[in-house]
């Protein structure tokens, strides 16, 4: 279904015109989403920082000839509103093209989506073609999450329309049973792809398809089985922490 899907939001243009998801060499044929090509990809970057969402979304659409992007990048912290109009000036002029665009706003997720400041968040949550990234920002803000019982993403995975692709990299795949509770709860599909070597790099998809209930919530059975892995990893790595356990200099890449 992820791939199917951002075929669809990505579909290759040309000559020969749109691609149709039915000349998709993908194996779902059994699991159709049924959902209309968007005129452009409006992608909403949580934490989002300088941009790298927008540069990222914008070179694979430049690359399939695909939509025009349109994102939005919130930030706690409002100093990053500059490198941000930096950043699209510095795409525009490197991809050649200055259809995609990129704006900056404020949002906490740490806060309920109702809160003040992610009102911007909360009027542009619906729409087609919308994907929603929030790259490692929820492990450095666990506890709050947390003690919030989850509320932003709560509201945000049940507030977005079907057709909505969620994207949540992050250092730790150690919160991923948490967050998909929370995603099953709204009725989301979630899996946890593998996206480079080690024992990091366990990160987090969901795609709002209501139509799909019961245990299609979950990729496979492997997801299933990952997401008890996962659970056992945490408790352990609380277990050390109530022993006191300290990194008391810094990790080694590739080490336990």
């Amino acid at each position: 279904w992820l791939e199917r899907r951002v075929e669809e939001l990505f579909p290759i243009t040309g000559a020969g015109g749109r691609k149709s998801s039915s000349d998709s060499n993908s194996n779902f044929d059994d699991e159709p989403s049924g959902k209309q090509v968007p005129p452009k990809v409006d992608l909403v970057s949580l934490g989002g920082g300088p941009g790298y969402d927008f540069v990222a979304c914008a070179a694979l659409s430049e690359y399939r000839s695909g939509p025009d992007v349109h994102a939005h990048v919130y930030e706690y912290e409002n100093q990053w509103k500059s490198s941000v109009h930096s950043m699209e000036s510095a795409a525009h002029a490197i991809l050649g093209s200055d259809r995609h665009r990129c704006n900056f706003g404020q949002c906490d997720i740490t806060l309920p989506l109702s809160d003040a400041i992610n009102a911007e968040v909360a009027e542009g949550v619906n729409g087609e073609g919308k994907i929603f990234v929030c790259s490692y920002c929820v492990v450095e803000n666990a506890l709050a999450l947390r003690n919030r019982d989850w509320t932003f993403f709560r509201d945000l995975f049940s507030e977005a329309v079907d057709g909505a692709l969620f994207f949540i990299p992050d250092t730790t795949h150690r919160l991923w049973p948490e967050l998909a509770g929370v995603a099953k709860d709204a009725g989301l599909r979630f899996a946890t792809p593998h996206v480079r070597c080690g024992k990091a790099g366990w990160h987090f998809v969901a795609f709002k398809d209501t139509g799909h209930p019961g245990d299609r919530y979950y990729n496979t059975a492997i997801s299933r089985d990952l997401l008890e892995r996962f659970k056992a990893d945490n408790a352990a790595h609380l277990n050390r922490l109530e022993r006191g356990w300290k990194r008391e200099s810094r990790k080694i890449k590739g080490s336990k």
